[in-house]
């Protein structure tokens, strides 16, 4: 289970962003009695696909490649 500050370096996606998603009811998470929020990992992740660079090759040529969630695509 990830906390909002786990979530976020998990995702780099800032911490206010993803709990305007829990708020908003886009991600489910658990708020347990010490004030913290319980997300599932996998819930994190169909939310907010990772937005840290990936490896990739082309031709022999390594490039950097960002994914960024669908919705923040304009």
């Amino acid at each position: 289970m990830h906390t909002l500050s786990s979530a976020a370096r998990a995702t780099g996606i800032a911490k206010s962003a993803i709990h305007r998603a829990i708020k908003a009811r886009r991600l489910a998470a658990r708020k347990l009695a010490t004030g913290f929020y319980a997300i599932d990992p996998v819930e994190l992740h169909r939310v907010f696909p990772s937005a840290r660079p990936v490896a990739a090759t082309a031709g022999g040529n390594e490039h950097k490649v960002f994914a960024f969630p669908a919705w923040d695509v304009g």
